[in-house]
């Protein structure tokens, strides 16, 4: 599908989050304080029809740390290419929402970060995704490092396997920083802190993080 879209509004948010080396940050109806933004990245998978590297993910990574400065524990909020064939939406309306809804949803962190004149530009033509993504990295350069943030973290279950994962909302607003405050509270009817059997948020998770069933992508 042709990537033909002016970017330069907001919109939603999906995936789950965990690390290899450490537990997935736990959920808190009271949000989760001492968050910190650890980056924004590109990430790039081989394309095995032409053998060459191309951008497929944006992920998002926050981190807890201790007093000491260790990290302790660890979310990551991915999306994929909305244009891509495998992740696209069937039609062309459904492709331009997924989008705006990503864009939305990064815009809304970076925008915790530095001022939102800076995230205020637009792109559109071939790669305009991820033409996107690079920019909000590059305006947010290293604004994040070591500014803490209060993040409404949720659980989402997987359809499929029925296990619940640690996950942000699907629009914002839900992450706030002290300098660029952005009010949030708890929607009862979609914010879920606690799993139904009262049983740990992460106790049967897997080691690695999976494909949001919520996405529209998968």
């Amino acid at each position: 599908m042709e990537e033909q879209l002016v970017f330069n509004e907001s919109i939603d948010s999906t995936a789950e989050g965990l690390n290899e080396k450490v537990p997935a940050i736990v959920p808190n109806r009271n949000f989760v304080h001492n968050v910190f933004l650890d980056k924004i990245e590109v990430v790039q998978k081989k394309n095995e029809a032409t053998g060459l590297m191309e951008d497929d993910t944006v992920d998002v990574h926050f981190i807890q740390k201790s007093a000491s400065g260790q990290v302790i524990a660890a979310f990551r909020y991915r999306e994929w290419n909305p244009f891509k064939p495998k992740y696209a939406n069937p039609t062309l309306e459904g492709v331009q929402k997924e989008a705006l809804r990503i864009q939305g949803n990064l815009k809304h962190i970076a925008g915790r970060f530095v001022e939102s004149e800076k995230l205020e530009f637009k792109i559109k033509g071939d790669g305009a995704f991820f033409k996107y993504v690079k920019e909000i990295i590059r305006a947010l350069g290293n604004a994040h490092k070591d500014v803490p943030a209060t993040v409404k973290f949720i659980l989402k279950q997987n359809a499929k396997d029925g296990k619940w994962y640690t996950a942000l909302p699907k629009y914002p607003s839900f992450i706030s920083t002290e300098k660029f405050p952005s009010p949030f509270k708890i929607d009862p009817k979609y914010d879920i802190f606690e799993q139904p059997n009262g049983s740990s948020a992460m106790s049967d998770a897997p080691a690695t993080a999976s494909a949001d069933v919520g996405s529209a992508f998968v």
